[in-house]
C-alpha cells in the first residue's frame, strides 16, 4: 500500500537512482549532487534549456518529466534538508501523491509539503523550461524564500 514506510523507501531509493542515472546520462560524475549542489544544478538547467520539447515525443517528455521531477527531490533534499513522505489526495489518480516533506525553514520551523511532481510537470510545459526555475518555484511553495 502506497504511503507505508517501506513504500516511501523504495520511492526514495529510485528517486536517487534516477537522479544518479540523469547525472550519468550526461557524461557527469553521478556524485555530483553531493559533491557540489551548485554545479549539478547548473549542468541540468544547461541541458535542459537545450531540449527542443515540441519535437519531441510523449513518451519523451514524459521520461524528462521523471528524472526533472527525482532530481528536483533530490537538490531539495541535499540544500534544505527533508524526505519523501505521502500525502492522501482523493483527487488524485492515484489517491495521494509522493511529497517533500520536513525541509528546514530559516524561522526554525519545517516546510509543509512540496509537490515536485507538480512543480516539474508545471515548468517543463511552459515557454522556456529551466531547472533554476523548477528550484524557485518550489522553494517559494515551500515557503523558503519569498521570491
Amino acid at each position: 500500500m502506497a504511503g507505508e514506510p517501506a513504500e516511501i523507501e523504495e520511492w526514495s531509493s529510485e528517486s536517487k537512482r534516477l537522479s544518479r542515472a540523469l547525472l550519468e546520462g550526461m557524461g557527469v560524475d553521478p556524485n555530483l549532487l553531493e559533491a557540489a549542489p551548485s554545479s549539478a544544478i547548473q549542468r541540468i538547467d544547461k541541458e535542459i534549456l537545450q531540449i527542443s520539447f515540441d519535437e519531441m515525443s510523449q513518451e519523451e517528455r514524459e521520461r524528462i518529466h521523471v528524472y526533472c521531477m527525482t532530481f528536483l527531490a533530490e537538490v531539495l533534499m541535499r540544500l534544505h534538508g527533508g524526505r519523501w513522505s505521502y500525502v492522501n489526495d482523493p483527487s488524485s489518480p492515484l489517491a495521494g501523491r509522493y511529497v517533500i516533506v520536513g525541509m528546514a525553514r530559516a524561522a526554525g520551523d519545517y516546510s509543509g509539503p512540496v509537490d515536485v511532481a507538480q512543480v516539474a510537470y508545471e515548468v517543463l510545459s511552459g515557454k522556456q523550461p529551466s531547472f533554476v526555475d523548477m528550484l524557485n518555484r518550489a522553494e517559494v511553495e515551500a515557503d523558503l524564500r519569498a521570491f
